[in-house]
Protein backbone atom coordinates (compact mmCIF):
# COMPACT_ATOMS: atom_id res chain seq x y z
CA UNK A 1 0.00 0.00 0.00
CA UNK A 2 2.59 2.17 0.73
CA UNK A 3 4.56 1.83 -2.31
CA UNK A 4 1.40 2.58 -4.72
CA UNK A 5 0.81 5.53 -2.18
CA UNK A 6 4.27 7.16 -3.12
CA UNK A 7 4.21 6.15 -6.82
CA UNK A 8 1.10 7.92 -7.17
CA UNK A 9 2.13 10.85 -4.77
CA UNK A 10 5.39 10.99 -6.90
CA UNK A 11 4.14 10.75 -10.16
CA UNK A 12 3.72 14.51 -11.71
CA UNK A 13 2.70 15.31 -15.40
CA UNK A 14 0.19 12.03 -15.35
CA UNK A 15 -3.26 13.43 -14.33
CA UNK A 16 -3.70 13.81 -18.35
CA UNK A 17 -3.79 9.98 -18.80
CA UNK A 18 -6.56 9.66 -15.89
CA UNK A 19 -8.12 12.03 -17.07
CA UNK A 20 -8.25 10.16 -20.25
CA UNK A 21 -8.97 6.92 -18.96
CA UNK A 22 -12.18 8.32 -17.63
CA UNK A 23 -13.26 10.19 -20.29
CA UNK A 24 -13.45 6.72 -22.31
CA UNK A 25 -14.99 5.09 -19.53
CA UNK A 26 -17.65 7.54 -19.19
CA UNK A 27 -17.61 7.70 -23.44
CA UNK A 28 -18.08 4.38 -23.79
CA UNK A 29 -21.66 3.98 -21.25
CA UNK A 30 -23.04 6.97 -22.92
CA UNK A 31 -22.65 5.61 -26.05
CA UNK A 32 -23.96 2.43 -24.59
CA UNK A 33 -26.92 3.44 -23.31
CA UNK A 34 -27.71 6.02 -26.08
CA UNK A 35 -27.82 2.71 -28.41
CA UNK A 36 -29.64 1.44 -25.59
CA UNK A 37 -32.45 4.07 -25.76
CA UNK A 38 -32.52 4.17 -29.83
CA UNK A 39 -32.87 0.40 -30.14
CA UNK A 40 -36.06 -0.66 -32.18
CA UNK A 41 -38.36 -2.36 -30.28
CA UNK A 42 -38.70 -5.33 -32.84
CA UNK A 43 -35.29 -5.80 -31.54
CA UNK A 44 -35.50 -5.51 -28.05
CA UNK A 45 -38.18 -8.77 -28.65
CA UNK A 46 -35.69 -10.91 -30.93
CA UNK A 47 -32.16 -10.28 -28.21
CA UNK A 48 -35.55 -11.09 -25.60
CA UNK A 49 -36.13 -14.29 -26.85
CA UNK A 50 -32.25 -15.27 -28.14
CA UNK A 51 -32.04 -17.27 -24.64
CA UNK A 52 -35.14 -19.10 -24.86
CA UNK A 53 -34.79 -20.34 -28.83
CA UNK A 54 -34.12 -24.06 -29.62
CA UNK A 55 -30.79 -24.52 -31.18
CA UNK A 56 -33.07 -26.50 -33.89
CA UNK A 57 -32.56 -23.88 -35.89
CA UNK A 58 -29.35 -23.02 -35.44
CA UNK A 59 -28.35 -27.01 -36.68
CA UNK A 60 -30.65 -27.26 -39.40
CA UNK A 61 -29.32 -23.98 -41.10
CA UNK A 62 -25.66 -25.74 -40.18
CA UNK A 63 -27.02 -29.20 -41.53
CA UNK A 64 -28.24 -26.88 -44.91
CA UNK A 65 -25.19 -25.49 -45.38
CA UNK A 66 -22.78 -28.42 -44.84
CA UNK A 67 -25.20 -30.65 -47.36
CA UNK A 68 -24.72 -27.62 -50.09
CA UNK A 69 -20.83 -27.86 -49.75
CA UNK A 70 -20.76 -31.99 -50.57
CA UNK A 71 -22.88 -31.37 -52.92
CA UNK A 72 -20.88 -28.57 -54.86
CA UNK A 73 -17.83 -30.95 -54.29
Amino acid sequence: MRLARSVLENATGNEIFAIIGILIFFSFFVGLIWWVVKLKSSKVKEFSRLPLDDDEEASASTDLDSSQSENKK
